[in-house]
């Protein structure tokens, strides 16, 4: 999944993940202007079988606070 790019200033990306297979990792990533790539944040987990909710306060768009 993809978005526009956010404008300065703060910014929240809400979101709920479920981790059905037996062990499976996670990632949200995001680039700066120049196409760097940077992990915002991630989770590694053997199985998360409900819903659970995560929460990422950002700065500048770019990174998680």
């Amino acid at each position: 999944m993809s978005s526009s790019p956010l404008s300065a200033g703060a910014a929240c990306l809400s979101f709920y993940y479920t981790i059905p297979a037996s062990l499976a990792t996670l990632h949200v990533n995001t680039t700066t202007e120049d196409n760097v790539p940077i992990e915002l944040w991630s989770v590694t987990s053997r199985s998360v079988r409900t819903w659970t909710f995560e929460r990422l306060f950002l700065d500048n768009g770019s990174s998680a606070v």
